[in-house]
């Protein structure tokens, strides 16, 4: 190695650091996009006082995901020149549509009769979610299945379409779907509520750590995956290769997956992120292979909803403990 590489500068912008960079601002856009939302939230529920909780409810629920979340992506989307498709899915991709669309709601239910039938657990309890078996349908729409279809399309949006679609122009299409569901995980995993960040003087710094580690994650696995050698399935690097401002943030990235990973206590919180973060990773993969927007906005409706249906099904059941 010479010296001028053994001397390298701390600073970013070289080629070698592009992805690294993109990825980063990525993560750091999903941040923005989810004060935009919570912005957007703050709002309506401002604005929907007047009309009562059910409907205050749906307007803020609807305006922080449509508005917020897939508006939000939407118009990043556009400031960045990201060409995110909006039109039907591609010839030939109908099967992977289909299949992607009810994938996530499959392993919802499937997760649930698991569940309920070997472990004796209501996943309503995994969940912390409870409903009243002997609510009217009207009233369960208004305050259960309208506001998952929102952030369905929400969630759908901004995860499964505009990540993909960025990490795609930065580490090609094949790695794309693998890249953007890490992003995503990491993301969701966060102690973050995408639409409902509050940022309070107690959440300031819960907030900051969430975005240093968060960017600092995303541009390491940029730097891993620039300095990933291997054609045989293995992955090893060359130390010499790596940079001390590499190494730097490889180090934060590895602080924020150890606080995230410390963050998961209980074997309930592991099911229910595992099942968000499956949903995630079937939608990122469903809007590459079909290139159309809706095929994952429509597997997280169907997911969200599904979680719902579950739910009221156990309380009808009675297994839901209340």
């Amino acid at each position: 190695m010479s010296n001028s590489r053994r001397s390298a500068t701390w600073g970013f912008g070289g080629p070698e650091d592009t992805t690294a960079l993109g990825l980063g601002a990525l993560f750091a856009a999903l941040i923005a996009v989810s004060l935009w939302s919570a912005a957007v939230a703050s709002l309506a529920q401002f604005a929907g006082r007047p009309l009562g909780t059910p409907g205050s409810l749906l307007l803020v629920s609807g305006a922080a995901s449509l508005a917020g979340l897939a508006g939000g992506a939407l118009a990043y989307a556009r400031y960045r020149g990201i060409d995110i498709s909006l039109g039907r899915p591609r010839d030939g991709s109908w099967p992977v549509a289909t299949a992607t669309v009810v994938g996530p709601a499959a392993i919802a239910g499937g997760t649930a009769l698991v569940a309920n039938t070997v472990f004796g657990v209501p996943l309503s309890s995994l969940l912390n979610r409870f409903v009243n078996p002997e609510a009217s349908m009207s009233v369960l729409a208004w305050v259960m299945g309208l506001p998952s279809v929102f952030l369905g399309v929400g969630l759908g949006v901004l995860f499964c379409a505009l990540v993909p679609e960025r990490a795609r122009a930065l580490v090609g299409a094949e790695d794309a779907p693998v890249v953007a569901t890490l992003l995503v995980a990491f993301f969701w995993l966060l102690p973050m509520d995408a639409v409902g960040l509050r940022l309070s003087v107690g959440n300031a710094v819960e907030f900051t750590a969430s975005l240093v580690f968060g960017v600092a994650f995303a541009m390491g696995v940029g730097i891993l995956y620039r300095h990933a050698e291997g054609t045989d399935g293995s992955v090893t690097f060359d130390g010499e290769a790596l940079e001390r401002r590499h190494l730097a943030v490889l180090a934060l990235a590895l602080v924020g997956i150890v606080g995230v990973g410390t963050g998961l206590t209980t074997l309930g919180e592991i099911v229910v992120d595992a099942l968000w973060v499956a949903a995630f990773g079937l939608a990122v993969l469903g809007y590459e292979r079909t290139r159309s927007v809706w095929v994952p906005a429509l597997a997280m409706v169907g997911f969200t909803l599904a979680l719902d249906v579950v739910v009221y099904a156990e309380a009808l059941a009675g297994l839901s403990g209340i």
